[in-house]
């Protein structure tokens, strides 16, 4: 049985925008090397909040807000559904 394909898949090299969200810095690098690329393209500026997300040491307000901002349209939405089932019951 060869297990070097299945680690591999679960191994891969640690990336730059990683390491510095490890150092705490990869909010600066993108705010001031990379914000024309950070604004314009969305899937990389989804990839990077996912990295500071899960890399950074420290907190990082955007990611916070955005999260808090899908949770409150979420529980928008659940209360909206609940309210229709409310009514129909009485």
């Amino acid at each position: 049985m060869n297990i070097l394909p299945s680690f591999k898949r679960k191994i891969k090299p640690k990336r730059f925008y990683e390491e510095l969200a490890e150092m705490g810095l990869l909010e600066d690098y993108l705010k001031y090397q990379q914000s024309e690329k950070y604004e314009k393209d969305i899937q990389f500026r989804n990839e990077m909040l996912d990295i500071l997300y899960q890399k950074s040491i420290i907190a990082v307000t955007d990611i916070e807000v955005m999260y808090l901002e899908k949770l409150c349209e979420s529980l928008s939405y659940f209360l909206e559904y609940i309210k229709l089932w409310k009514n129909q019951r009485h």
